[in-house]
């Protein structure tokens, strides 16, 4: 898998991103259903001490932010990690990097849409209790937004750009909900032992993921490449400013026990504080969030297999003659995400949630550990001590929690990189010896 390979770039798409609306796609797939759905997988997990899972996490997370934010300036390619990678190791690391991240995506976003699905079932009757109800609900939430992303970028980053901006509102919840802060409710501290707060890492994690959104669509933001450097760190200190106030306010205004056993744990903050109308109010602006997170997860699973465009099977990477999508990325991406959405929509909401986020995190963590190798291979000689020292807290924090992800999520993250590796050894023995193999 190393480098030397010559691989064509992938198909050429239109310019449809604002510096707004690149960084709203940032902050919109980071927030989305982990913000009002991970708080009570958190509760269940890890109690109180999640606090810390929070901290650690978003420290990672600042070094990997800085990485994309640097790299997506210096080569502002579609594909984003897959890019970098495929630059500084070679074709196969690339092809494996935009395999993982596009397998986590799709089955990420069918966790996205059932913790919407969640929030939708407060006024839609019998959602709750019926399974087949909720995965038609979660596969017509997806489809919705295939539909968008195929019509075009411009659009899709308009109406994420208009659902982000709603979520200001449980921002502003949140800070009067500390008026309400109860120091009791952060006891008993760490009911299953600190231990638990790695496997609350490993969690938070998919809450941070999306923080690299405005480099894998970066061929489509307008203007020069420092607007994707600045939509990448907007997105970061956004996303981390709200989730530590989540943490802190619902760690403390609502008992641990109370958390773990909702699925729509804002909704139940803001009816301890402000009464059943704002759990009304709250549970619509959290649809819109999950919305908005989708609609900007489609948009990214349907531009990672043009990263490897030439190691790619050709169908998968067409581009729409009329709008200059990748229309039939998009279609396969969802089609991999309403199977899980099948397989998972008998297990009750919170746990099907935190289940799939687990599994999809491995398949993410790998991409940010081969980002932080690249990033050590590519530092530029004027500023390559803090370019490597990033790298190092990056790619140390990539390893760590990907051990603590936990057996089921390694296993079938495993077997979903073995099968990536088999389809690139078949793709270069369709291709035959590159141009370096037969130099050599």
């Amino acid at each position: 898998m190393g480098a030397g390979a010559a691989v064509a770039g992938p198909p050429a798409l239109r310019r449809g991103l604002t510096l707004a609306t690149a960084a709203a796609l940032a902050v919109g797939n980071q927030l989305g259903t982990s913000l009002y759905n991970l708080p009570s997988s958190l509760a269940q997990l890890v109690g109180p001490a999640a606090l810390l899972s929070w901290g650690i996490t978003a420290l990672g997370f600042w070094a990997l932010a800085e990485l994309f934010a640097r790299l997506g300036e210096r080569m502002p390619a579609t594909g984003g990690p897959a890019a970098f990678v495929r630059e500084a190791l070679g074709p196969g690391w690339g092809f494996v990097t935009a395999w993982s991240f596009w397998g986590s995506v799709a089955i990420g976003n069918a966790g996205i849409a059932l913790g919407t699905v969640a929030y939708v079932g407060q006024f839609v009757p019998g959602l709750d209790t019926s399974a087949p109800l909720r995965a038609g609900t979660a596969a017509a939430l997806l489809w919705g937004c295939v539909w968008l992303n195929v019509r075009g970028v411009r659009e899709a980053g308009r109406v994420t750009f208009g659902l982000v901006a709603l979520q200001l509102v449980p921002v502003l919840l949140l800070v009067a909900a500390l008026a309400w802060f109860d120091a009791s409710n952060l006891q008993p501290f760490a009911p299953r032992g600190l231990g638990a707060v790695g496997t609350g890492v490993a969690l938070v994690i998919w809450g941070f993921s999306g923080v690299e959104s405005a480099t894998i669509s970066a061929e489509e933001v307008r203007g020069d490449p420092s607007a994707v450097a600045r939509a990448t760190r907007i997105g970061f200190w956004v996303a981390a400013g709200a989730y530590l106030l989540a943490a802190v306010a619902l760690a403390g205004v609502v008992p641990s026990a109370a958390l773990g056993g909702t699925s729509r744990p804002l909704a139940l903050i803001a009816e301890r504080t402000v009464g059943s109308l704002g759990a009304t109010a709250m549970s619509l602006v959290a649809i819109a969030g999950g919305l908005a997170c989708l609609n900007g997860w489609v948009l990214v699973v349907g531009r990672l297999p043009l990263a490897s465009a030439a190691l790619m099977p050709r169908g998968l990477t067409a581009v729409h003659p009329a709008h200059g999508t990748p229309h039939v990325a998009l279609v396969v991406g969802t089609l991999v995400s309403t199977a899980f959405v099948a397989l998972q929509v008998r297990t009750e909401a919170v746990a099907a949630f935190g289940r799939l986020v687990l599994i999809a995190n491995v398949g993410i963590l790998v991409p940010y550990l081969l980002t932080a190798v690249a990033a050590w291979r590519l530092a530029p000689a004027s500023g390559v001590t803090a370019w490597r020292g990033l790298a190092l807290v990056a790619g140390a924090f990539s390893i760590a929690a990907i051990a603590a992800a936990g057996t089921e999520a390694l296993v079938v993250g495993g077997l979903f990189l073995a099968v990536g590796a088999g389809l690139y050894v078949l793709a270069r023995r369709r291709q035959g010896p590159t141009t370096h193999e037969r130099a050599a």
